[in-house]
């Protein structure tokens, strides 16, 4: 029952013809979408409250949703982190051409984390604002590619390289903790071994060796996870946006 809407795409994608009656059901959702980024990206007060029909970003994202459906399958995770995803991708890309016609960068992209303010307190804390700005700028292949290698090695652990948001330590003392943790993880043959066959993050034991309150490790365990997997893994561009996390010690 958890992948209800999940199994729905992937019927419809055998019977397109009730396309047009799912994304009118989510018409909510993708608004959703368009404000969450307009909000993030410097728009107007007035253009986050009422999205219109005939705005470029609506058709933008009508175009993301029904392709997301198309090509959406299982192992990408939920349908909907996913449709977010490409929306999200579809706007950026939109954003980026109207910034070379206009001859302008855009400011203040999507952000990694809720508040700006304290990403400019602790820079290395914004590794997803920092990543869809170098890509505004001046898009990268291969940093492009290691996203995607990295969303789908997070998939096997449930969760999207776009879904960190909600997970990523906010606070400088909450952020040195995860550092801890992180490192405990790349520094102990078992506790990564265990993550990787069991693709779940081994809490008790991470808490004993790490002295990290099972509280925190519990609340950012995507964060955690995905930090691992970065730092730990081949990874040398979005590494880069993690120094914090390779700075910290597990001693």
């Amino acid at each position: 029952m958890e992948r209800t809407v999940d199994q729905k795409v992937i019927d419809i994608q055998l019977a397109p013809e009730q396309a047009n009656a799912f994304i009118l059901e989510n018409d909510a959702f993708i608004r959703n979408c368009i404000r969450r980024f307009q909000n993030r990206s410097g728009a107007s007060q007035s253009a986050r409250q009422y999205v219109s029909d005939s705005e470029d970003h609506w058709a933008i994202s009508l175009e993301a949703f029904h392709e997301a459906m198309q090509t959406y399958h299982y192992d990408k995770g939920s349908f909907y982190s996913f449709a977010s995803m490409v929306i999200e991708r579809r706007l950026i890309d939109h954003t980026r051409r109207e910034a070379r016609h206009l001859k302008e960068v855009p400011i203040d992209p999507y952000v990694f984390e809720s508040n700006s303010e304290q990403e400019d307190a602790y820079p290395d804390q914004g590794m997803r604002s920092q990543v869809v700005r170098q890509l505004s700028v001046e898009p990268d292949e291969s940093i492009t590619l290691e996203i995607e290698a990295a969303n789908q090695r997070f998939s096997d652990f449930g969760f999207s390289f776009f879904d960190l948001a909600d997970s990523s330590p906010k606070a400088q003392k909450t952020k040195a903790a995860c550092a801890l943790a992180v490192n405990c993880i790349l520094e102990s043959p078992v506790l990564l071994q265990e993550l990787k066959r069991n693709g779940q993050l081994p809490i008790k034991s991470l808490e004993k060796m790490s002295g990290v309150p099972r509280k925190i490790i519990e609340r950012h365990r995507k964060y955690i996870i995905a930090a691992t997997e970065i730092v730990g893994g081949d990874y040398p561009h979005l590494s880069q946006y993690m120094s914090f996390i390779k700075r910290g010690t597990s001693r």
